[in-house]
């Protein structure tokens, strides 16, 4: 029976944390956080975070900069600072309600209508009603495709349209056209997209 109360004196007076204890622990605590802050600073950590914000921001204002120079310049083309981008759809050898004819290798030359201006040039054929450009392959000594280029030199300012020697196109699959064929095309109506740059 005394053993039992001298047991519940002990428990009684060791229950919980001194205030002194939770003191030095907290002290210790902020000496460790003073050493491992001044470590940092000691290791230009700060430094190289603050340069690399920097960076990041006079990167990003760059990439503005030049983001609204792009946009300017697109603005020039599309709200009529040069009188819109001037485009035009050409039906060499033939007219829009009778548009000639291209087969498979064979080349027409024809005077660009916008001389010495540069050209983006899209050549299109006319497949079951529908007008379309195709990709241009080759495969085993075979090519199919066809487009058009622009010529220009000492007196020489053509557009020439130029036919694959195989066909004009292949399967959808095969040529990458978007008129979903599985057929081989060697002839078919052709006509020219021109879009004067400047």
């Amino acid at each position: 029976m005394k053993f039992k109360v001298i047991e519940y004196s002990i428990l009684k007076e060791n229950k919980g944390i001194s205030l002194m204890v939770l003191v030095i622990t907290i002290i210790i605590l902020l000496i460790l956080a003073g050493i491992t802050i001044s470590q940092l600073k000691g290791s230009k950590l700060f430094e190289n975070a603050r340069q690399a914000k920097e960076t990041t921001e006079e990167a990003q204002k760059l990439e503005n900069e030049i983001l609204e120079e792009y946009e300017s310049e697109i603005g020039q083309y599309t709200n009529g600072a040069r009188s819109n981008l001037q485009s035009l759809i050409i039906y060499p050898n033939g007219t829009e309600s009778n548009p000639a004819v291209i087969n498979a290798d064979q080349r027409i030359e024809i005077d660009n209508p916008y001389k010495g201006h540069s050209l983006y040039l899209s050549v299109q054929i006319n497949v079951d009603g529908l007008w379309g450009t195709t990709d241009w392959f080759c495969d085993s000594g075979h090519s199919y495709g066809i487009e058009a280029i622009h010529l220009e030199g000492e007196g020489v300012d053509k557009i020439v349209i130029q036919a694959a020697n195989t066909a004009l196109t292949s399967y959808s699959n095969h040529s990458g056209n978007g008129f979903g064929i599985v057929k081989v095309i060697t002839s078919a109506p052709y006509r020219v997209k021109i879009f004067c740059l400047d």
